[in-house]
């Protein structure tokens, strides 16, 4: 199975032995092949980069976390500053 992403065109094709089995344009489906034996392929990818993507987006969030407190405490400081204690 090979998998392309044309960012440029926002294009997405999969190809199984050759053939293209599904293709989408800008989030619009313009071909798909439905069989069973490279959709089981997709379905274990798609679990894999679910997975993936929920650890991505803890780590992604804590982050958001820790940026906000440093602005807060930026702010506040800002503020003691030019008001005083």
């Amino acid at each position: 199975m090979e998998i392309r992403f044309k960012e440029a065109e926002n294009e997405l094709c999969v190809w199984y032995r050759g053939y293209p089995v599904y293709r989408e344009i800008n989030g619009t489906l313009e071909g798909y092949n439905p069989k069973p034996e490279w959709e089981g392929w997709v379905d274990r990818l798609y679990a894999v980069a679910r997975k993936t993507q929920k650890k991505t987006d803890a780590v992604e969030y804590k982050e958001d976390v820790e940026k906000t407190k440093k602005r807060k405490l930026k702010w506040w400081q800002r503020i003691l500053d030019v008001w005083g204690e």
